[in-house]
């Protein structure tokens, strides 16, 4: 059980689980290729670079999985907010508005609860909950079935002790409520 747990830790980790988000996004026409890229780019790749520049610079290594934990977070939060200026800057979709706002209000309340307030949230949590509420409210309702993945990392990250429920649903809220407070003025529609 601890290697399906693992395993669904693996192939749903924030990156990945972005990576995935942003090719529905564009397979249903709500990115176009560049929209996509750069977003892949900023949700996805700057996030991983966390563990090539640890292993690379001594000091960095040194510090082991936390040191990586923290860059990771602070590589994150700056693809988030790089990718929000580059759509305030230089224009955007509504979808990219939703996106990049709905993702850094996530990572700073993940970064201030988890490193300011000491209370942790699973950053996983999050990976999977706010893409869901997006693609379901914008994309397809049937997207709410994808709630089985968030059990699934509800689970395994419980198995693995990696995080209690209480930080497992602080997560999931911290990109739920953002993307359904953001939903209705960005994106024109009402989510009723």
């Amino acid at each position: 059980m601890k290697k399906i747990a693992k395993l669904i830790r693996s192939v749903t980790a924030p990156p990945i689980m972005a990576a995935v988000f942003i090719a529905i996004l564009y397979a249903a026409d709500f990115l176009t290729g560049t929209s996509a890229l750069w977003s892949l780019f900023f949700l996805g790749i700057l996030p991983v670079l966390a563990y090539p520049i640890c292993s690379i610079i001594p000091k960095l290594r040194a510090g082991g999985r936390n040191t990586e934990r923290k860059l990771a977070v602070i590589l994150s939060v700056s693809g988030y907010l790089f990718g929000f200026l580059k759509v305030m800057i230089f224009g955007g979709s509504r979808m990219e508005l939703l996106l990049f706002s709905s993702y850094l209000i996530s990572g700073i309340l993940i970064a201030v609860f988890s490193y300011v307030l000491r209370i942790r949230s699973s950053g996983h949590a999050a990976a999977v909950a706010g893409p869901i509420t997006m693609l379901a409210l914008r994309v397809s309702p049937w997207y709410w079935l994808a709630l089985l993945i968030l059990a699934a990392v509800f689970w395994s990250s419980v198995k693995l002790r990696r995080h209690t429920l209480v930080q497992l649903f602080l997560g999931a809220a911290f990109s739920v409520v953002p993307t359904l407070l953001l939903y209705a003025p960005i994106m024109g529609e009402s989510i009723f």
